[in-house]
């Protein structure tokens, strides 16, 4: 996989793209690809499997970091880890796939992660109980029976029918203003109902793993949103309800929550956090720290034949990267 050529290193180097680690995901982009994956020894993200395999109850994690330190890379890497396969079942997704997270609110987040657990829970062959199903039509007609949502009413309360209705509701979510505020409103009359239901999903899935699994939900790209106040009302002012749903949950964090004045209460009302910092180049006296250029050296060669460049440009890049690996990559490329 170590580029020879300039034009295949172009192919090895992708600096939005994160290392995955299911074999079909790899085929659809070679610079996905593990093999690339280096250990880091400040990740905390074997103290957090630690702790997600040792503690009992619905714990929520908050993972934080500068954008571009790997989060999703060790996020993706956690979520293929045999241990945790073997303890959870694992619901993995990105929230930029599922919503529009300019204009992202906490109902839409929330109407969001329903969706996507009762899908996961179809592809997982989740046998529903009558009572959920009616539950479930129940809420989807109260939900729907404003005007402008007639079209995603359904009659049917069987399981192929309401994933229907949730992969609509994540389509304008993600794509459609102003059917997505008409649907927010309509949710937003009563939100009870809505975590009910969430829970109610849980339930059922929890209930089809036994007592040999739990369900562990990751959620990515938490900490792209890019307008603060929209994060600051997600994480500080709807902290109840990201603690709400009863299954253990990792959310991403955005670093700037992290330094605020917010984390502390952030931290009571939803969960412990761990932070993946950047590589480092400096040590306190300020002198360069060859344990970092060593790590990102090889992070290069992992990737492309070092005679491509020279040692001294090596350096450079690295230097100017400040420790950021997709900041790295991205001056690799120019």
């Amino acid at each position: 996989m170590q580029a020879k050529s300039l034009q295949k290193a172009i192919d090895n180097l992708n600096e939005l793209q994160p290392l995955v680690f299911e074999p079909q995901e790899v085929q659809l982009n070679p610079a996905a690809s593990p093999e690339f994956y280096m250990e880091r020894s400040d990740s905390p993200l074997e103290e957090l499997k630690v702790y997600l395999l040792n503690s009992s109850g619905d714990q929520k994690i908050l993972l934080t970091g500068h954008m571009g330190s790997g989060k999703s890379t060790e996020l993706n890497r956690l979520a293929a880890d045999p241990d945790l396969q073997d303890g959870f079942l694992i619901v993995k997704y990105g929230v930029r796939d599922v919503l529009n997270i300019i204009d992202i609110t906490y109902t839409d987040f929330l109407l969001s992660f329903c969706a996507q657990l009762f899908i996961a829970a179809i592809d997982n062959e989740v046998a529903f109980q009558p009572s959920f199903l009616t539950q479930t039509t129940k809420w989807i007609g109260q939900a729907t029976e404003v005007a402008g949502l007639e079209a995603l009413s359904i009659k049917e309360g069987i399981p192929e029918k309401i994933r229907s209705f949730f992969e609509k509701v994540l389509s304008i979510l993600l794509r459609e203003m102003t059917l997505r505020n008409v649907l927010r409103q309509s949710i937003e009359r009563n939100l009870n109902e809505l975590i009910n239901l969430l829970d109610a999903v849980i339930d059922q899935i929890q209930s089809a793993l036994g007592t040999q699994r739990e369900l562990l939900v990751i959620i990515d790209d938490l900490e792209k949103i890019p307008d603060v106040e929209r994060s600051r009302k997600l994480f500080v002012e709807a902290g109840s309800f990201m603690n709400s749903p009863r299954c253990k949950i990792i959310y991403t964090l955005p670093s700037h929550l992290y330094y605020s004045v917010d984390i502390r209460q952030i931290v009571d009302s939803i969960g412990k956090v761990y932070f993946l910092g950047n590589i480092r180049l400096r040590d306190r006296q300020g002198q360069d720290d060859e344990a970092g250029f060593t790590y990102l050296t090889e992070f290069i060669e992992k990737r492309l034949d070092l005679s491509l460049i020279e040692a001294d440009a090596q350096r450079e890049a690295i230097r100017c990267s400040g420790g950021v690996v997709r900041e790295l990559v991205r001056i690799l490329m120019r």
